[in-house]
């Protein structure tokens, strides 16, 4: 029978909470709960994993599964505008390791930046997606249902210009 918190989930949720404003890889979390490792071994970083994926209710955060090969597990604060963006930007981005560097992903989100991206923007599909979800945790469901309408519009739009964009270039 357990007697509360491990070592290991002590660590995990001190990392998570110690930067609600970011977004944290398994190989990233594995490092911090064990700094002196010069290699991250495979049954540590299992061991993070099943931790990390428990404890992501308690602290009010989530994870994704980038979808590429080797399909790593990114660790983000739903609520937090430039984490989640951050996770979203690392996960479509993962392969060019240029992106990793939270310092490159605040200049994607940065409207002033000429190579900004759509969805990370004030007003983007990912700031909408937050405040839905900010608004179903306060339990205010007219807001939250008028958010959920703006964003289901704003994807259905992105969704017909991809859909135009990719008509035109076949032609």
């Amino acid at each position: 029978m357990s007697k509360g918190s491990g070592k290991l989930q002590t660590a995990v949720l001190s990392a998570l909470r110690g930067g609600p404003n970011r977004s944290l890889s398994l190989d990233e979390l594995v490092r911090i709960v064990y700094p002196d490792l010069p290699q991250i071994e495979k049954n540590r970083r299992v061991a993070v994993m099943r931790v990390a994926k428990r404890a992501v209710a308690e602290a009010e955060w989530s994870w994704l599964r980038v979808a590429s090969r080797g399909a790593a597990i990114l660790f983000f604060n739903p609520y937090d505008v430039r984490s989640y963006c951050h996770a979203q930007l690392r996960s479509r981005w993962w392969k060019q390791h240029f992106y990793r560097l939270p310092e490159r992903l605040d200049r994607l989100m940065d409207p002033k930046n000429p190579d900004h991206d759509q969805d990370a923007v004030p007003g983007g599909l990912w700031h909408q997606e937050v405040a839905c979800l900010i608004a179903v945790r306060r339990g205010n469901p007219e807001l939250a249902t008028r958010q959920q309408n703006q964003f289901r519009r704003q994807v259905k739009s992105a969704l017909a210009d991809l859909r135009v964009h990719r008509g035109a270039s076949r032609r």
